[in-house]
């Protein structure tokens, strides 16, 4: 049996089962659908229709919270780039692309799923392709710029999302550490 950290070098991604218990996943959904409410939604050309969120403060919180995480399975130091929080609804697409380097190292954290009870996540990684179902709490570890994902039409009523993304401290794309914004006040005692 392979480790995460193993698994994760050989397939490029590895899931992680309850990384956030479901009620705290509940409850980030609950304060993250508010604070978009709040503080507005960013257009997302990615999937037309979804209200998306870039460096929400909740998530930005996270993305340094679940940073030992990110280490532990990639098995290196890491910056964190950005967060970015998407509440997909009925039929929303997510067309098979690759991420851009600040997504070296992704992480796809499901909150909630409404009217459906997993939405799959399609990846492609050196192995072929597989389909990984993430219930609230779950999240998918993966190699952003490498490997091909996706998601074919939502069938249920809505589903929140959000992506966490680092990169290698040693690595080619340590530049992009904080997506190249000035690091955020409540970032400065990161690393």
């Amino acid at each position: 049996m392979l480790t995460p950290q193993q698994r994760f070098h050989v397939l490029r991604y590895c899931v992680a089962r309850n990384l956030l218990t479901q009620r705290s996943a509940h409850k980030l959904s609950g304060a993250l659908a508010r604070s978009i409410r709040r503080r507005g939604v960013d257009f997302d050309p990615q999937v037309i229709g979804s209200p998306a969120r870039y460096g929400d403060e909740l998530t930005e919180d996270l993305l340094l919270q679940l940073l030992p995480a990110a280490e532990e399975v990639v098995g290196q130091a890491v910056y964190p780039t950005y967060s970015y929080a998407r509440v997909y609804q009925h039929g929303a697409v997510l067309k098979r692309h690759r991420d851009r380097e600040a997504c070296e190292i992704s992480l796809s954290l499901n909150l909630s799923c409404r009217g459906q009870s997993t939405w799959p996540f399609w990846i492609e990684g050196p192995l072929g392709v597989s389909s990984v179902r993430l219930k609230p709490g779950d999240a998918l570890f993966y190699h952003g710029i490498e490997c091909s994902h996706w998601r074919h039409p939502f069938r249920g009523t809505q589903c929140v999302q959000v992506f966490l993304h680092y990169v290698a401290q040693d690595g080619p794309h340590a530049s992009w550490r904080y997506d190249r914004r000035r690091v955020p006040p409540r970032h400065r005692t990161a690393p």
